[in-house]
């Protein structure tokens, strides 16, 4: 899934019960698609929820990892910042802090790694059983219709994490959403 996909997912979650509900049917019965239709946009949160938001919601592991990036890597600041100005070197030079503080992150809290010890572009045969488990394996040509070892070209690893150990957070339930606080220089 890429990343905006992902995101809009989230915000729907969060946002829009009826959207929120039909995510988690689909990813408990496995479906592949799902028809979210366009509503108005949601102003906030406590909008979509209530005036109680935080408190029904309280502090989701997704908003900790969305505030441990923005709070070691400014990830929110750098892809809220309109960029239609800026000029490309200097949109490089802060993409590459961003991905080296991000990495950082990402590897702290979930260890990822390879899903298979192989170079890309190295053939490489799997059993068949493995060959057909669509969460690990993706046949670009092709089927798995028996036991027989799936033989082929790695384009991709693919990815796994070793572990999922999010930052904990201990703040106050109204501030459940808060990415990051105001600075203000008096």
């Amino acid at each position: 899934m890429g990343l905006s996909t992902a995101i809009k997912a989230f915000w729907f979650a969060l946002t829009d019960q009826e959207k929120s509900e039909r995510i988690n049917a689909a990813l408990s019965t496995g479906q592949s698609t799902l028809a979210l239709e366009k509503k108005e946009p949601v102003k906030n949160i406590k909008q979509a929820v209530g005036s109680n938001a935080s408190s029904v919601l309280g502090r989701s592991d997704a908003i900790e990892l969305l505030a441990t990036l923005q709070r070691e890597a400014r990830f929110v600041d750098f892809v809220k910042e309109p960029l239609d100005t800026v000029a490309d070197d200097a949109i490089g030079a802060a993409a590459r802090t961003l991905h080296d503080r991000c990495a950082t992150i990402i590897e702290r809290c979930f260890e990822i790694r390879p899903l298979v010890d192989a170079q890309e572009g190295e053939s490489i045969t799997l059993p068949g059983e493995t060959a057909r488990n669509s969460s690990r394996v993706q046949l670009l040509q092709g089927s798995v219709d028996s036991t027989d070892d799936v033989k082929g070209r790695l384009l991709h690893a693919g990815w796994t994490a070793r572990k999922c150990a999010l930052p904990k957070w201990s703040g106050n339930k109204d501030d459940a959403l808060i990415l990051a606080p105001m600075e203000i220089d008096n």
